[in-house]
């Protein structure tokens, strides 16, 4: 625990209220500064809030899970980038197609299925399946290869789609490093 601080240092701070910050007017700004109407963000910033302290109760306790608004903001990010390029027929799919792309690669084995079961009864009525979702984040590595995309073999495009995906969300992705999993031929 902390100890108190004695009187003379008491004395030079003053208290300060806490106040835990409003996550679901939060996103909803968010939301609606990234393009959805005001109706979208309002429903969309509720769903999104009640389903990640859903996750915080329900999936298992890790290290790396962060269920507050630092987990919120990528999804959001993503959200909006979906609907600005249209690659989303509407709101509730461009946002479950955000949270399969910055949450669901972070998730472990076991909490994976639990995590999508959530994610689509938070979300229902959007026919949008992992493969959609991942569709939609590595389409632009697809499109860009152009040519060369026929030869480039799955584990090429893997690390190229995590690579992207890095840059994008700021997480690191576990396994090991190309060099250790390559090995040159010896002439």
């Amino acid at each position: 625990g902390r100890s108190p601080l004695p009187e003379n240092l008491k004395q030079l701070f003053r208290t300060v209220a806490m106040v835990k910050p409003d996550a679901k007017a939060i996103a909803r700004v968010a939301l609606y500064a990234r393009g959805f109407d005001d109706a979208e963000a309002a429903a969309l910033a509720g769903v999104l809030v009640a389903l990640f302290e859903v996750c915080a109760d329900q999936l298992s306790a890790q290290r790396h899970y962060e269920w507050g608004l630092r987990a919120l903001g990528p999804v959001l990010e993503r959200a909006g980038e979906l609907r600005r390029r249209g690659a989303c027929p509407d709101a509730a799919s461009a946002t479950l197609a955000a949270l399969h792309a910055t949450v669901a690669p972070r998730l472990v084995a076991a909490d994976a299925r639990p995590f999508d079961d959530l994610a689509k009864a938070c979300l229902a009525g959007v026919a949008m399946t992992p493969k959609k979702a991942a569709g939609a984040t590595n389409g632009a590595a697809h499109d860009k290869s152009g040519a060369l995309r026929d030869a480039l073999s799955d584990h090429i495009t893997d690390e190229a789609l995590q690579t992207a995906l890095v840059k994008a969300h700021g997480r690191v992705f576990g396994g090991a490093a190309p060099s250790t999993r390559w090995s040159r031929r010896s002439a």
